[in-house]
């Protein structure tokens, strides 16, 4: 059974979808299954497809591939498409081919919780000010949203002497997972009208 999985596998890879299903149909007369098997190459020749579909239409963007035998997930942007594989570039310059039959294409949320759990995370403090009246939970969720911010909380709040009556100052411990996006963080709560210190 393996060794036939194997054979069709090959079959994919090499681009003989005429064999594959032959191989299918005969697969089948031994478990009379003829239609099944028929079901069957339609749909891994389908998911074949859409496959490609999506890695062409992704050319020049951040993809996460896992791969079926050894579960490495490969993170890239996508170079190039050919007929039956993939070519990503990593943050290295490094470049990997893959075979679309050996992938699965992970979500969004896949490759940020693959992120977190692999890359080395860079933690800052930021103190701003705010009208006394904004309530902490909002203002964290907020924060939260902010596009690179990966995680954060608010570590202090103070409303004594060295500021107006009418606001507050919020300490916000949060991380990122590249240093350069920290001006960002800045400049978006500068823009919904914060004062950094």
């Amino acid at each position: 059974m393996i060794k036939e999985s194997i054979y069709l596998s090959n079959l994919i890879d090499k681009g003989k979808e005429d064999d594959f299903v032959k191989s299918m149909v005969e697969s089948a007369k031994h478990l009379d299954g003829h239609e099944d098997a028929l079901v069957r190459s339609d749909k891994a020749i389908s998911m074949l497809t859409q496959k490609s579909n999506i890695l062409s239409k992704s050319i020049g963007k951040e993809v996460g591939l896992k791969h079926h035998h050894s579960e490495n997930v490969h993170l890239g942007i996508i170079k190039e498409v050919t007929a039956k594989s993939v070519i990503l570039e990593n943050a290295y310059n490094t470049e990997t081919c893959l075979k679309f039959s050996n992938v699965d294409i992970l979500s969004e949320e896949e490759i940020f919780e693959w992120k977190k759990n692999n890359f080395k995370l860079e933690y800052f403090d930021l103190t701003a000010i705010f009208p006394s009246k904004s309530d902490k939970k909002h203002l964290i969720e907020m924060f939260k949203n902010i596009g690179p911010v990966i995680d954060a909380e608010i570590i202090d709040v103070y409303n004594g002497e060295q500021i107006d009556d009418s606001q507050t100052s919020y300490t916000f411990h949060y991380s990122l997972f590249e240093r350069n996006e920290k001006d960002y963080v800045e400049e978006f709560i500068e823009g919904i009208g914060g004062i950094t210190r």
